[in-house]
């Protein structure tokens, strides 16, 4: 969502006639969304969370290729990369 939310801030005047992109997919296990969560908000998410494989759904989209989005990823919006770094940031606020 917040992908969606900046790209309705960016300013018309600077996008240009080619305003079509594709957003950067956030590409993780369970197991890096778990543990970047419990990293951001301080919790033992592997105690809280559980969760099974679920063959079908990771053959239709947990295996696809990497891809690189540079016009997206210059343009502020956010990657795997950057979400890490938010789960680290809000771990440093929260001490």
């Amino acid at each position: 969502m917040d992908n969606v939310l900046h790209a309705a801030t960016l300013p018309a005047a600077e996008l240009g006639p080619d305003r079509v992109w594709m957003l950067p997919p956030l590409r993780a296990s369970m197991a890096e969304v778990v543990d970047g969560l419990a990293r951001a908000y301080r919790v033992p998410a592997r105690e809280l969370v559980s969760y099974v494989p679920q063959v079908e759904m990771e053959e239709r989209f947990g295996r696809l290729p990497e891809t690189a989005f540079r016009a997206s990823e210059a343009m502020g919006f956010i990657t795997m990369a950057r979400w890490m770094c938010w789960c680290e940031e809000r771990s440093n606020e929260r001490g």
